[in-house]
């Protein structure tokens, strides 16, 4: 996988956060969509913990862009 398949990873594992809630997607349903293993979300996210961190983190970053 390559860094924009990691920045597809968290787009949308933001969409599902925010359609679905944090607590209600998985890996599989990210696999699943993306057309990928699970194995290759691991290897850039390796709990849905630092998934959830990245999320944040690239969320914080886009509106501080906008904003600043």
């Amino acid at each position: 996988m390559t860094n924009s398949a990691a920045e597809e990873i968290l787009d949308l594992a933001e969409t599902l956060i925010q359609t679905r809630g944090y607590s209600a997607f998985s890996y599989q349903d990210i696999a699943d969509s993306l057309g990928i293993r699970k194995a290759s979300i691991h290897y850039h996210f390796p709990s849905k913990t630092d998934l959830g961190i990245a999320v944040v983190g690239s969320t914080i970053s886009s509106r501080h862009i906008r904003c600043g």
